[in-house]
This record gives structure tokens, sequence and C-alpha cells, in this order.
């Protein structure tokens, strides 16, 4: 159990992660906005969980 004063540790976090894709996967929203895309690597995976939705990634440092 996570206790709200603990540090979170990576397995929670990877486990919001899932949360998050399971979330949309069930709205199946229309229109995906991922900014601060970094590499494109979840848009890629927004793709492959939301086949009709228009997918819209944003990175603002040309370097990342």
């Amino acid at each position: 159990m996570v206790r709200w004063n603990e540090p979170l540790e990576l397995p929670v976090v990877l486990k919001t992660k899932y949360a998050y894709h399971a979330l949309l996967w069930l709205l199946q929203p229309e229109v995906v906005l991922d900014v601060g895309s970094m590499d494109g690597s979840d848009s890629k995976r927004f793709r492959k969980l939301l086949a009709r939705a228009e997918i819209v990634a944003f990175e603002g440092d040309p370097d990342s």
C-alpha cells in the first residue's frame, strides 16, 4: 500500500501509465494531444490503442 507521505516507487508510476492507457481505450476520444511528446513513443502507443482517433504530437524543444 502506498501512503500519502511516502515517495512513489517506479512500479506505481508504471501502473499509472497503464491505467491512463486503459482509460484512453475505454473512452475512445476522437482527438489526443500529446504535448511534450519528446520522441513520439507515446503517440505511437496511442495510435495502437485508438485506431480512429486523430493524434497530434507537439514537442517545443527541437533537441528532444
